[in-house]
């Protein structure tokens, strides 16, 4: 449960760093760490997709279990995916 509060303020530091508010749908994209995308699936509502379009509006490494990871952050690009989901919605833990 440390490592999921770890990240989840790194990735908070993110969503500032870009300048997004509550509001702002972003998906997230994560390579490089199949542990930390089941991690994120364990506890949060992320968005998390393979890379694809849309505009980058953050990108930076995360250390996870001694593996740099790298992190992506894009706006929802509606107008390509209105016929497809591409997304996995994620369900967030009550206990952190």
């Amino acid at each position: 449960m440390r490592d999921a509060r770890e990240f989840n303020s790194f990735y908070q530091k993110m969503r500032k760093g870009a300048g997004l508010s509550l509001q702002d749908n972003v998906f997230l994209t994560i390579n490089g760490s199949d542990d930390l995308v089941e991690l994120c699936n364990k506890f949060y509502d992320f968005k998390i997709c393979e890379e694809r379009g849309g505009e980058v509006v953050g990108r930076d490494k995360y250390k996870y279990k001694d593996k740099d990871v790298s992190i992506t952050l894009r706006r929802e690009d509606y107008s390509r995916n209105k016929d497809k989901d591409v997304s996995i919605t994620l369900r967030r833990g009550n206990d952190l």
